[in-house]
């Protein structure tokens, strides 16, 4: 009800923050109404925390088993992004260490 309404208030006024704290009021009352979870997934994609997004629409689709496309998209996105961030984050790794070897051995 009417945390994830508000919570959805919150996200069209791109006050993300105000978004999640309103979606976990929510699943605190109900830990089972998935609209707070995917309300609370948007809100961390929008502050670009994708990990604690992804969190929240495992619950979602796994746990809840809820059959939603838009849910399955962004649950897909979210795993992208995050591939793409370790990718970038295994590259940027290699050429620290790369770059402090000594010269012998690159």
């Amino acid at each position: 009800g009417y945390f994830a309404k508000r919570a959805f208030a919150h996200m069209k006024h791109e006050t993300y923050g105000l978004a999640k704290a309103d979606s976990d009021d929510a699943i605190k009352l109900d830990p089972n109404y998935a609209k707070a979870y995917y309300r609370k997934a948007d809100a961390n994609i929008a502050l670009n925390k994708y990990e604690l997004a992804l969190d929240s629409l495992k619950i979602v689709i796994l746990k809840l088993k809820i059959q939603d496309q838009d849910a399955q998209e962004k649950f897909k996105f979210v795993k992208k992004v995050l591939k793409e961030r370790a990718f970038l984050e295994a590259i940027r790794r290699m050429r620290t260490t790369r770059s402090t070897l000594p010269r012998s051995m690159k």
